[in-house]
């Protein structure tokens, strides 16, 4: 057999096809290259990862406490910055912490902030004030209940406390999002929500729902907390 010379014609095929090969590799690379820095850079943010929360649920004058649920099982990480630092807390509670001082808190889920509020912690004294809300038969979860969120929202209280009936028509587990903290989810950023129950709230499990939720320091909504020098006694 012998070989034959390409012709002409044949050599300028066989240069298109290799520009081709290498054009379609060229393209290839774009696409990759484009698809690698849309999913760094250019694709909105993923979902919330917390499912609840965070919210404060203690306060004192040197510490204070956050909680919250989250979906999977990623390491949350608390930080709090007032004038005298930076503070980090240990299972989501910061200590060492200045009385009747303001801090701002970030949450933060795989080195990304995810949340974050303020809280002020309980004063020695009366001499600067505390400022509190007060809201009772609430848990409906309307714009009434949305309205009076931001409300209370605005006003920045140190706490808040409830008359109970946090929670139409029962307290039970699968509407107290809706009825207490998504309507509150700005106010509880910020503030404690001690709640006593009402029969609302009792006709479920006697209350436990509504006390485990809210991390509340005693069953049934029956319980002393101290912010300072103010005592609540909620019955």
């Amino acid at each position: 057999m012998t070989d034959h010379a390409l012709t002409p014609r044949e050599r300028r095929l066989r240069r298109g096809l290799v520009a081709l090969a290498m054009a379609c590799a060229v393209l290839v690379l774009v696409v990759i290259a484009v698809l690698v820095y849309w999913r760094l850079y250019l694709l909105g943010p993923s979902g919330d990862p917390f499912t609840r929360g965070p919210f404060v649920i203690r306060l004192d004058t040197t510490g204070a406490a956050l909680a919250w649920s989250i979906e999977g099982t990623g390491k949350v990480e608390l930080t709090a910055a007032g004038p005298d630092g930076t503070v980090t807390a240990t299972e989501g509670r910061f200590t060492g912490l200045r009385p009747g001082t303001r801090y701002l808190w970030t949450a933060s889920v795989g080195g990304i902030g995810r949340a974050a509020g303020s809280f002020r912690t309980a004063p020695l004294d009366l001499r600067d004030g505390v400022r509190f809300g007060v809201i009772g038969d609430y848990g409906s979860g309307n714009d009434h209940e949305w309205a009076v969120g931001r409300t209370l929202a605005a006003a920045r209280p140190d706490f808040v406390t409830t008359a109970g009936d946090n929670s139409y028509l029962v307290g039970a587990p699968q509407v107290l999002d809706r009825n207490i903290f998504e309507p509150l989810h700005d106010v509880m950023l910020n503030a404690p929500l001690w709640a006593t129950e009402g029969e609302h709230d009792l006709i479920y499990s006697g209350g436990a729902a509504v006390t485990s939720a809210l991390h509340l320091p005693g069953p049934r909504g029956r319980y002393v907390v101290r912010y300072g020098p103010v005592q609540l006694v909620l019955l």
